[in-house]
């Protein structure tokens, strides 16, 4: 018995899906208050306007439009297609964008070539300061200098650089025998090559 009810009441009840219609473009058009052509206007829609189909009849549709305004509008004037105004706008907008975009990207190439000659400029500038300088250099090599004699007194040798060289020569020698073990350790896994 409860399936014969359950049956029953899906088949009484039945879903009612509402479905999304445009106003042409062309005109406004009159929503009116009832089913017939001579009933009172409760409001008049613009072209483009969606408008929510709650039942159709005849060449008549129920809409509600987005202010939750309800009447009946003939069918003819209804289109399941997107009106184009939006679209328009949309893509006048999405142009706008566009133009705006192009603009900052021709503003940032004139900065970056600004900024490239003076670059250039600049690099133009060093370039002739090398060249006079590689100028100036073989003419400066080319004047005649006179060589020092070699001194023959022996109060002028200074011991203190000897012994500065010696010193170093000593702890160069130490480090590569520090070095030399360490590295000898490393590659012996710790164990010491006693030297």
């Amino acid at each position: 018995m409860r399936t014969i009810v359950g049956v029953l009441m899906c088949t009484i009840v039945f879903p009612v899906y509402a479905e999304t219609a445009y106003v042409t473009e062309r005109l406004p058009v009159a929503l009116l208050a009832a089913f017939a052509e001579g009933s009172p206007v409760v409001k008049v829609i613009e072209g483009g306007v969606m408008l929510e189909v709650l039942e159709r009849a005849d060449k008549f549709a129920h809409v509600r439009d987005g202010q939750g305004a309800e009447g009946w509008i003939e069918a003819r004037f209804l289109t399941n297609a997107p009106p184009a105004r939006p679209q328009l706008e949309r893509v006048q907008a999405e142009l706008g964008k566009a133009r705006k975009d192009l603009t900052d990207a021709q503003a940032h190439i004139n900065q970056l070539e600004t900024t490239l000659a003076q670059e250039s400029a600049r690099s133009a500038e060093l370039s002739r300061t090398v060249e006079q300088t590689k100028t100036r250099a073989p003419a400066e090599a080319a004047a005649p200098t006179v060589p020092e004699p070699p001194s023959t007194d022996a109060s002028d040798f200074s011991w203190g650089w000897l012994v500065l060289a010696f010193a170093m020569l000593w702890i160069g020698f130490g480090a590569g025998v520090v070095w030399l073990r360490e590295r000898h350790r490393k590659r012996l896994g710790g164990m010491y090559l006693r030297i």
